[in-house]
């Protein structure tokens, strides 16, 4: 697959993500769920105590600069396409996203990321059991089942 197509790809799946965030009501609050040095899964929210309705996830980590939890600045696109370059073997994607320097964030208000691949999920991820599970609904994996 050439660097252009892989481009259109990921610039479709960021549009993608960017109308939906808009259209998640008050999804405000972002925060780095897991980052083992290769996979970086960005989790957003409108209230972290009872689910998160976005997961940002990104492959083959290359580079990570910012906060761990932070309000995104609304004027912007949640996430952007700053630049592709050629890698040694493959390409590098780089990703910004904004904070709007309210909650938890001090690295001016930017969180970069280079990475190899991106994608995302909008399943709401729920904090608690619940017996019935409407469609795109899901319990997070550290939930219990009540016994």
């Amino acid at each position: 697959m050439s660097n252009q197509i892989n481009k259109k790809e990921i610039e479709h799946l960021i549009g993608q993500v960017n109308e939906r965030s808009v259209s998640i009501q008050y999804l405000d609050f972002f925060k780095v769920h897991a980052y083992s040095g290769n996979r970086l899964m960005i989790l957003g929210s409108a209230d972290f105590t009872t689910h998160h309705s976005l997961e940002l996830i990104f492959e083959d980590v290359l580079f990570f600069k910012g906060d761990f939890e932070w309000s995104r600045n609304d004027e912007k696109p949640l996430i952007q396409l700053s630049d592709i370059s050629p890698g040694e073997s493959e390409f590098k994607l780089q990703f910004v996203l904004e904070s709007d320097g309210y909650y938890f964030s001090n690295n001016d208000h930017r969180i970069e990321i280079h990475a190899r691949d991106f994608n995302y999920n909008t399943d709401v991820v729920l904090y608690f059991h619940k017996d019935v599970l409407a469609p795109g609904e899901r319990i997070a994996e550290w939930i219990r089942r009540p016994e």
